[in-house]
């Protein structure tokens, strides 16, 4: 019997349940195991009886008990505000089992422990609004093996992110990095680019073996140009030109060899 049933049944007042007497009631304080209630000019502590019932204020509720005993709130007649129900559906075909609420929002908390969902097949979350993932020590993505070990992973925490994987892709009209530095490490670099503009107060690079194969090469150096090498060997097929306001060159000898030779 439903409690609007049991309370159409019986007059307020009247003896039900052993003796005990039922009351229409307001909740006006409340707590996850009890409240405090409202039985017309008097106000009294009452357990909660009722499954499946968190009290609000400003509910109300069925009462059963009396002043001598206890108060019990068995019953809900209304409630303050709406409250989402969780239904358990089927789908179409059977295959699937539909956890859903007719509205508001749908939570699963556990404040004292986690929260972990398990699936053979996969996870498949799709949704109209953002995906936010949050954690106040870090978030983390890993593929597992077959002993469950991880074999490539996303980290991130408040310090660092960290990806580990064989292959990464990154398509983007538009890419922006911004570091105060950035460290790399690669046993082969491969660049393909239509335009490349560097800009930097200070470039130094230490490279075992440079082969440059250029079109064509400009070099506008407003200050000094210094080479520093045990040996230099320049080879022109066609024509070299060099000019400058004053030449200036010292060696302890000196060879030149050519069929014509004009001074002057």
């Amino acid at each position: 019997m439903s409690a609007a049933e049991l309370l159409e049944s019986k007059s307020l007042g009247e003896p039900v349940l052993g003796g005990c007497r039922l009351a229409r009631a307001r909740v006006i304080r409340a707590t996850p195991a009890a409240a405090l209630v409202s039985l017309g000019d008097q106000l009294a502590e009452a357990a909660i009886a009722a499954l499946d019932y968190t009290p609000s204020p400003g509910d109300r509720v069925l009462v059963a008990g009396d002043a001598a005993a206890e108060y019990f709130i068995i019953g809900v007649l209304a409630t303050a505000q709406p409250r989402p129900r969780l239904k358990l559906a089927a789908s179409q075909d059977g295959s699937s089992t539909i956890v859903s609420v007719d509205d508001g929002d749908l939570e699963l908390v556990a404040p004292r422990g986690a929260v972990r969902i398990v699936a053979a097949a996969g996870i498949d979350a799709t949704c109209t609004g953002p995906i936010d993932l949050k954690s106040r020590v870090a978030v983390r993505l890993s593929i597992l093996d077959r002993a469950s070990e991880a074999l490539r992973r996303i980290g991130l925490t408040r310090s660092s992110l960290d990806l580990q994987h064989e292959q990464i892709g990154v398509a983007s009209r538009k890419l922006t990095a911004t570091a105060a530095r950035s460290d790399i490490h690669a046993g082969e670099v491969a660049a393909d680019v239509g335009a490349l503009t560097l800009t930097a107060r200070r470039a130094t690079a230490t490279v075992g073996t440079l082969l440059t194969n250029l079109g064509n090469a400009y070099h506008a150096v407003s200050g000094l140009w210094q080479l520093l090498a045990d040996r230099t060997r320049m080879v022109v097929k066609e024509t070299s030109h060099h000019k400058a306001a004053r030449i200036y060159s010292k060696a302890e000898d000196v060879k030149l060899k050519a069929d014509k030779i004009h001074l002057g």
